[in-house]
């Protein structure tokens, strides 16, 4: 069971419901998504929680989250495929379908720009090479977090 308290209110959930509730296919995609969306050591996006980024994993085919779990075991590189997932991931948590039809995030982040009533930099989609650095960092502390949950490992030098 995993307690959680917010003011006087205990909440407490049993984590083997919730895990057959997502499926263990899922469950091993989590040490990417949660340092993906946000964590002690990687960034979040600005007005994105984690709610918003796990709404649009459910509701993705089965191919992103063979791509979660894939950057969850610190791979020495991200595949092209693997990234154009991640890019229409982002672009559906971002632009509601609106710009998925993009290939590259850059077009999407231009076209959603220019089409903002009120256009600002920080609330718009990261740049390609932004995103894809924010990814190997994610995945970097993806697995380190995964492989701290199975035996004692080291914190990395980034």
């Amino acid at each position: 069971m995993v307690h959680l308290s917010s003011s006087s209110d205990v909440k407490l959930f049993d984590i083997f419901e919730l895990r057959n509730k997502i499926g263990d296919k899922r469950c091993l995609g989590l040490p990417f998504f949660h340092a993906f969306t946000g964590c002690d050591s990687t960034s979040s996006f600005f007005q994105h929680g984690k709610c918003k980024f796990w709404d649009t994993w459910l509701a993705s085919n089965e191919s992103l989250t063979d791509t979660f779990i894939d950057l969850s075991n610190q791979p020495t590189s991200i595949s092209d495929e693997d990234f154009k997932l991640i890019q229409v991931f982002l672009m559906k948590v971002y632009c509601h379908e609106k710009y998925t039809t993009f290939l590259d995030i850059n077009d999407a982040r231009i076209k959603s720009f220019f089409q903002s009533p009120d256009p600002k930099l920080w609330t718009t989609i990261l740049s390609k090479n932004g995103l894809l650095k924010h990814t190997k960092r994610a995945s970097l502390r993806g697995g380190w977090l995964w492989k701290e949950c199975e035996m004692e490992v080291e914190d990395q030098d980034p």
